[in-house]
């Protein structure tokens, strides 16, 4: 009986030795595991190792070459969101291109040096949620617009039922089988980045436009109820019940009711010398965050919660403005290219014809990219737009980012979402991020509304009528300069000069979420706006001399 038991011992596991690596397979189960075994001592001078490149330097030269082809790539391809060449140069080099050669393997990212790689990845998405939320101001909810928030739900709404839709077309997948597979897929559709929304539509200049105040209110909410979406499916997906959800639910209300107020009376004693804060202060949040992210992943769900609920009850002004000054440049031109990187090793996109046509494949993909075009196109026509702006809407509503990518990532970590599903959502985000900028641009084109200024010249002016100035003011030093420039107008009674003098001001904290609730016909108020700072003397014949 004991021999029969060792022989059962015996062939139900195997072992096999490869490159530094032992492989064992369990018979029964089918699981693999891989272990590495390594010295781990002080002896790594030049001269105490075979090769000097193979130690710690392929993880520096895996970072300094994705940073160079980022760049290279966006002056290559700068009509195209930044976010493109990130994606391609992760693509790059995974195992579709550089990554099959084995020596670039070996000399930029070896399997030994995962860990490093893994590590920055994920300090890097965690800074970089912390980002998303210090930019998001959840008060301007209240003044989302009927219109907006249509389109915001409809945005989710359709997505989460093609998500679903095209999942079930996956060979071997099946949504009530897998169900956490079908909801990462569908809220990696749903998901509209807003911080890539707010910087394309203001280098299309589509900010002040009725579709960009639509794209950009209705990305915050969608925003918003994704990652509602995915907390609960992260909690849910570590546990055995949907009781896992409870101690991150208690952690959120904790921040938002407990630990924001605080934060707030906190950072307001701070501002009493002028708003100088010590660099105590900074330090302290960027520990913050990190804590934060240990208690979420302590709670069951994920780091990048805790990061992002942690920059979301952060205060509004000029400490948060001088975070974001530190931060903006570092976390995504540093330590993002890693987490590009680890998405491009991950993904092989011949992947995605494994036991399926390639007509259904493309078929998949357009489908993926139709479900926002749609939502968006039928919201415009509601609300009598042209045709040409419901499609801008809808494909501006497919600004994916780095966000559909992180979801993505954590799927694929709880294995909710395998090589096939994760290359062809990849895929198409790739496809989306090709289209958001040029269909928009082509979409909203239109001189219509600008040509009546071109009749707002000196020469189309009617006699005897007043001369309207727009007197633009940044600081108090300027006012002597402008009022000189007035007095050379030579202004009469008869013929009057009309001044609106505008005070310039550097925005801070929460610059995208203002974009929301932004109104010519509303006074603003709040620290990112300037109250006003004292009356401005002018001469008898100036007579709107004021502030706007």
């Amino acid at each position: 009986m004991a021999g029969t038991d060792a022989a059962e011992m015996k062939y139900s596991a195997m072992e096999i030795y490869f490159n530094g690596y032992t492989i064992t397979v369990d018979m029964s189960s089918g699981v693999l595991t891989a272990c590495r075994y390594e010295v781990v001592g002080n002896s790594t001078t030049l001269w105490q190792i075979s090769n000097p490149f193979i130690g710690a330097t392929p993880f520096a030269t895996n970072l300094c070459t994705a940073i160079l082809l980022i760049q290279l790539l966006f002056l290559l391809f700068h009509r195209f969101p930044r976010f493109f060449s990130e994606l391609i140069t992760g693509l790059l080099m995974g195992p579709m291109m550089f990554g099959a050669n084995a020596l670039f393997s070996e000399y930029t990212h070896p399997t030994k040096q995962s860990g490093a790689t893994e590590t920055l990845t994920n300090l890097g998405v965690i800074y970089y949620m912390f980002l998303v939320g210090l930019q998001m101001d959840l008060t301007t909810i209240r003044r989302i617009s009927k219109g907006a928030w249509g389109n915001a739900l409809l945005g989710i709404l359709f997505p989460l039922l093609m998500g679903v839709g095209t999942y079930h077309l996956l060979p071997g997948k099946n949504p009530i089988t897998n169900p956490l597979g079908a909801w990462f897929w569908s809220i990696a559709l749903t998901v509209t980045s807003f911080p890539d929304l707010a910087r394309i539509l203001s280098d299309l200049k589509l900010l002040r436009t009725e579709v960009g105040q639509m794209a950009i209110s209705s990305a915050f909410v969608s925003d918003i109820a994704s990652w509602s979406f995915l907390v609960v499916t992260i909690a849910i997906s570590n546990g055995k019940s949907h009781a896992y959800i409870l101690p991150t639910l208690v952690f959120i209300l904790f921040c938002w009711f407990v630990l924001r107020p605080v934060l707030s009376q906190v950072i307001e004693k701070g501002s009493s010398n002028g708003g100088n804060y010590s660099d105590v202060y900074i330090y302290s949040i960027l520990t913050g965050v990190v804590v934060c992210g240990f208690i979420t992943d302590a709670c069951g769900s994920h780091s990048m919660i805790g990061a992002f609920m942690f920059g979301l009850i952060i205060p509004d002004g000029e400490l948060g403005r001088r975070i974001m000054e530190k931060l903006e440049d570092f976390v995504p031109g540093i330590m993002l290219p890693a987490f590009f990187v680890l998405t491009g090793t991950r993904c092989n996109l011949l992947d995605m014809f494994y036991n399926i046509n390639h007509f259904a494949v493309l078929g998949i993909l357009v489908l993926a990219c139709l479900a926002k075009i749609a939502s968006g196109f039928l919201v415009a026509m509601y609300y009598g737009m042209p045709a040409r702006e419901g499609v801008a809407l809808g494909v501006l509503m497919n600004t994916k980012g780095v966000m559909a990518l992180i979801i993505l990532n954590v799927g694929r970590d709880m294995k909710a979402v395998d090589n096939q599903t994760f290359a062809i959502m990849v895929m198409a985000i790739l496809l989306m991020t090709i289209l958001v900028k040029p269909i928009p641009h082509w979409a909203c084109k239109t001189t219509k509304q600008f040509r009546r200024y071109k009749l707002r010249t000196l020469q189309e002016s009617k006699p005897n009528t007043e001369l309207r100035i727009l007197a633009c003011i940044h600081t108090t030093r300027n006012l002597s300069g402008i009022i000189n420039l007035l007095e050379l107008s030579n202004a009469t009674e008869k013929s009057p000069i009309c001044v609106f003098a505008a005070c310039l001001v550097d925005l801070s904290g929460r610059t995208n979420a203002m974009v929301i609730v932004h109104d010519d016909n509303r006074n603003s108020s709040g620290p990112n706006y300037p109250a006003t700072r004292g009356k401005i003397g002018g001469r008898p014949n100036h007579q709107h001399f004021g502030e706007l």
